[in-house]
């Protein structure tokens, strides 16, 4: 994979991208760019169409970057592109949290403040742990409580995506 650094008003955005970015996203991406640096190319295709990073796009963009890290897919055909802009999207949103992992890992951090989760859209201060806990607890029992486990493949899936395999 070879990143290209391109000048961002040479980028064009995909005019049909169904993914939907608010300001507030947008600023969640801005804070962790500032944050932890821009560590994410956006894959453009051969004609520099933005293909996946829409929203990393639109923060360079705000932070008014003159270049933005990319990757070159040109490997797709026009169909293709469509079905992986989509699938991309669709994929990232397929899974949550562990809380349990997620639990131990602000723990850390929020111990050793080094960061401030609110910017990323986690509401937690010291105070608030405990409240952190109890959701945390909660949202895990209500994932477990949707996900089955395929018997013949041991994959874990959403009950809802089950049942339209089987309804299908």
């Amino acid at each position: 994979m070879n990143i290209i650094e391109l000048n961002v008003e040479d980028i064009k955005e995909y005019e049909n991208n169904a993914k939907i970015h608010t300001n507030k996203q947008i600023q969640q991406i801005v804070d962790s760019i500032n944050e932890f640096g821009f560590n994410d190319p956006i894959a453009v295709d051969e004609n520099n169409v933005i293909i996946e990073g829409h929203g990393r796009y639109l923060a360079i963009k705000k932070l008014g970057f003159k270049t933005i890290p990319t990757i070159k897919l040109e490997h797709f055909t026009d169909l293709e592109k469509k079905a992986y802009i989509i699938a991309h999207n669709k994929i990232n949103l397929n899974t949550g949290f562990d809380y349990e992992e997620l639990q131990k890992e602000m723990k850390s951090i929020i111990a050793n403040e080094v960061i401030d989760f609110e910017k990323y859209g986690f509401i937690v201060d010291n105070e608030d742990i405990e409240e952190l806990n109890n959701e945390l607890a909660s949202n895990n029992k209500k994932l477990k409580s949707n996900m089955l486990k395929c018997p013949c493949c041991n994959e874990i899936y959403n009950k809802k995506d089950f049942k339209e395999v089987l309804d299908g």
